[in-house]
């Protein structure tokens, strides 16, 4: 997969950054299930009927993702 720039990702998603990157920073995957994340990958939070990946943020963060 093609690494993704962050203004890219946020405009596609209508997504919110919470912290602070570059704006040239770039995602080598994207992943919403915070167990299965890796260093680097741009984590995902979505709210779902049955999780809210918000309640999964500190889990990925503790894994690298950004």
């Amino acid at each position: 997969m093609t690494p993704l720039p962050l203004p890219e990702i946020l405009t596609a998603t209508g997504g919110t950054l919470w912290g602070v990157l570059p704006a040239e920073t770039r995602f080598p995957r994207l992943e919403r299930d915070s167990r299965r994340v890796k260093v680097g990958d741009l984590f995902l939070a979505v709210r779902g009927e049955q999780y809210d990946g918000h309640h999964f943020v500190a889990d990925a963060a503790a894994k690298g993702a950004r």
